[in-house]
């Protein structure tokens, strides 16, 4: 992999460090002084080889079965049959099938299958080139799926769709392929039919009156059916250990906030490299959280979602890491002043309610975009020791920093429950002697370095960071450093 450059600066200021000299913890280093105990800094300067690293994953749970589809399907009113398959309670099906059954419909779309960088490649509005094989075949019995390794791109641009390999075959989940090039999908219970509708454009499962999934007829009705309860996620923000942002797992939502200081407006190149930034994270997420049998949909992009972008004029200093790591009477004071403002922001300047139950999702992080200078750091939720009730996780970054999209994935982790593993922290259950376990045994994980790769990241998220952010349930690390345990999955807690 050769040899990257590593900027070991980030800093997290984990959990409530607004509070921590007036909560009065424990670890002081001496009479009238404390610990920066949520300001832990990385050195500068130094560089590391990128090993290619194979991490022993422990078992995982048993892996879903596709069943084939038995229900009628029609396309624009016409009965077409197709290969497809129930996995999980919903439709699954061969991306070319789809293509070609809408060929010529405004709706239509290009495949194209990139083998030497192993990507899928659709191009929206355009003819479907038929390549032979298409429409054949009938699913039997029950198949064992795996997730897809295929990085997908639409019109130049990577996304992420829920896709398993069955066969050597690439299957889709219809919904997914629908709302990405916006036809209808509708679940007809009454006949058990799947129509699909081209001169519709496609609408929420819980908008329309059957428009969930089919259902697995050995386990009831579709998920999306299941899952909608009208203000259910909205109800359920805050009801929750974890924080704002809870389980990377599913649909979770990522709100920039666009912080403006000393007057200085963003500039459009600032604000294109911090999109970008954040897409090449948020892929980061995703592409890991397939390993570990986990499907991420981060919701991110505020170039085409309006209602994902803020913009705030900061009056006065936005709180920065000092220097030299010190928490000084008025540096807590200038870190709880600045943690207020944004809350204060947050709550009466963003609809959060209203984006939860527009996006389906309970679990909302804010990225918080500054125009100055300064060390990233986020502010994850603590379970039983924040003061604040309605608790809005961030992760923060400097835009002066000219930072890597492998920072931005760092802050983003650590709202959702990871830990530092770059140095020891007793809060958090990180021990010096785990510190040098993961060096040796982990090197790559993004929560002890980030590498400085910029069109990729070329860190991993290992087993100890997974098991922080509850893609685990546990690691037989835990039997060597007890202290790693998670008393509540996904959580801080104050030990």
């Amino acid at each position: 992999m050769g040899i990257s450059t590593i900027r070991k600066k980030t800093i997290s200021l984990l959990l409530a460090f607004a509070f921590v000299a007036a909560a009065g913890l424990p670890g002081s280093a001496a009479a009238g002084t404390r610990e920066p105990a949520t300001a832990n800094i990385l050195q500068t300067g130094q560089t590391e080889t990128l090993p290619a690293t194979a991490y022993a994953l422990p078992a995982a749970a048993a892996p879903p079965v596709a069943r084939p589809t038995a229900s009628t399907v029609l396309v624009d009113g016409k009965d077409v049959t197709f290969d497809a398959y129930i996995i999980n309670g919903n439709n699954y099906f061969k991306l070319r099938d789809l293509a070609y059954a809408i060929n010529g419909t405004q709706k239509q779309f290009e495949v194209i299958w990139d083998a030497e960088s192993n990507a899928i490649r659709l191009t929206s509005s355009a003819p479907y080139t038929i390549i032979g094989g298409e429409m054949t075949g009938k699913g039997e019995g029950e198949k064992t799926p795996n997730p897809t390794a295929s990085t997908i791109f639409l019109n130049g641009r990577s996304i992420e769709l829920t896709a398993y390999t069955i066969g050597g075959n690439n299957y889709f989940k219809l919904r997914d392929v629908g709302q990405t090039f916006d036809f209808g999908v509708i679940w007809d219970a009454e006949n058990e039919t799947v129509i699909i509708d081209t001169a519709k454009g496609y609408i929420e499962a819980e908008q329309s009156e059957a428009a969930g999934e089919q259902g697995d007829p050995d386990e009831g009705e579709g998920e999306d059916e299941e899952e909608y309860v009208a203000g259910a996620y909205s109800k359920s923000y805050f009801d929750a250990p974890q924080g704002s942002a809870k389980f990377l797992e599913g649909r979770n939502l990522l709100v920039s906030v666009f912080v403006s200081v000393g007057g200085t407006a963003w500039t459009e190149a600032e604000i294109s490299k911090a999109a970008a930034n954040l897409a090449i994270a948020a892929d980061f997420i995703a592409s890991e959280g397939k390993k570990y049998g986990k499907t991420v949909e981060l919701i991110y992009d505020f170039r085409s979602s309006a209602d994902l972008r803020y913009d705030m004029k900061y009056e006065g200093d936005f709180f920065q890491i000092p220097s030299d790591g010190a928490f000084t009477p008025q540096v807590t004071a200038a870190a709880q002043k600045t943690n207020e403002d944004m809350h204060a922001f947050i709550e009466e300047r963003i609809p959060y309610d209203t984006l939860a139950d527009k996006y389906r999702t309970d679990s909302i992080g804010y990225v918080v975009f500054v125009n100055a200078k300064g060390w990233e750091y986020a502010t994850p939720y603590r379970y039983g020791y924040d003061s604040i009730e309605r608790y809005h996780e961030r992760a923060v970054i400097f835009a002066g920093n000219d930072g890597v999209p492998s920072e931005y994935a760092h802050e983003i982790l650590h709202m959702y429950g990871a830990v530092e593993l770059y140095v020891a922290y007793s809060y958090d259950g990180v021990s010096a002697e785990f510190v040098e376990y993961v060096a040796t045994n982990c090197p790559d994980d993004i929560m002890r370095v980030c590498y400085q790769t910029r069109t990729r990241i070329s860190n991993v998220i290992s087993p100890a960071t997974a098991y922080c952010i509850g893609w685990l349930d546990s690691i037989p690390e835990q039997e060597q450093f007890p202290m790693f345990k998670k008393e509540i999955k996904a959580a801080f807690v104050i030990r």
